[in-house]
């Protein structure tokens, strides 16, 4: 059917018609359903993903391992290197999150005050442990609200296989509203339950999405080859930001536009002290999407 300019869905009508003209409408029902979907590297943009890929090896050799205080935690989840805060280190991380693809799938799940909550890439080299099932919504206590609060969207920059230690997914966990306990680990991954998880298998260049409440992990890695995403979060406003974004220059989000500073907080108003709260932010915040709206379907 033909999407209109319908009163009683504003908010997801340019959602949807964006979905349809990117070839996302599967995608977004696999979310609601599985809580989970797998994009094809011809929609996300080879020459983008080979960039993020030479961009995380630069940062690699860069940045010593120590800077992360995560990587040497004794009691981490996940084995590997982590690389965190990615937006102010390379442009191609900025890029890579105003992908269309990428803010489809964010805008339909998190809203259009959705905000970025954290940029991240795990590195894997070698074999590492299995990472135990979880849920990306450590903020939101069980029972979770049975709709999107959080939605992971993951550039898989190497190929993901079982040998690669590839995430495993519990299809329609997101259903669930809570997390995982001790005794339902599966023992592909440590524990004593039945394997109720499956192998995401993907090539490089493909983007894994899944919902905050949907439970994963990922498969012990064997192999030598390098193990690599680049993992966007997104949540709706009232989810507490894992990475705090003030160091972003108002330079750059007028370079960016009106929709890179949302994400990033230039039009928060909370968080005021002896001075109240600043609702003109807001209200400028919401002028200037509607602006860049309406001059993106001119």
């Amino acid at each position: 059917m033909e999407i209109g300019d319908w009163t009683s869905s504003a908010e997801v009508n340019d959602i949807y018609r964006q979905a349809r003209t990117l070839g996302l409408e599967s995608n977004l029902l696999e979310l609601e359903v599985y809580g989970f979907t797998i994009i094809e590297p011809e929609k996300v943009g080879i020459d983008l993903t080979k960039r993020m890929t030479t961009a995380i090896y630069d940062l690699i050799h860069g940045e010593a391992s120590d800077h992360v205080p995560l990587n040497t935690y004794k009691n981490s989840n996940v084995d590997g290197r982590h690389l965190f805060h990615l937006l102010l280190k390379n442009p191609v991380f900025v890029e890579g999150m105003m992908n269309p693809v990428v803010m489809t799938l964010a805008r339909f799940s998190t809203g259009m005050k959705g905000k970025l909550n954290a940029t991240v890439s795990f590195v894997k080299h070698g074999a590492a442990n299995p990472t135990k099932l979880h849920c990306d919504a450590t903020n939101v206590t069980a029972p979770m609200p049975p709709y999107g609060h959080f939605i992971n969207i993951s550039y898989v920059l190497t190929d993901y296989n079982v040998p690669n230690g590839t995430l495993a997914i519990v299809p329609g966990s997101n259903r669930w509203c809570r997390p995982p306990t001790p005794i339902e680990q599966p023992k592909c991954l440590g524990g004593v339950n039945d394997d109720i998880c499956i192998p995401i298998i993907a090539k490089a260049g493909s983007i894994v999405a899944f919902n905050g409440n949907t439970w994963h992990g990922a498969y012990p890695k064997t192999s030598n080859e390098d193990r690599i995403h680049v993992s966007y979060g997104f949540a709706r406003p009232y989810v507490m930001p894992g990475e705090n974004y003030d160091d972003i220059p108002d330079s750059m989000a007028e370079q960016y536009g009106p929709e890179f500073a949302q994400l990033v907080g230039k039009y928060e108003w909370q968080g005021w002290r002896s001075d109240g709260p600043r609702f003109e932010r807001a209200e400028a915040g919401e002028i200037a999407r509607l602006a860049a709206r309406k001059q993106a379907s001119a």
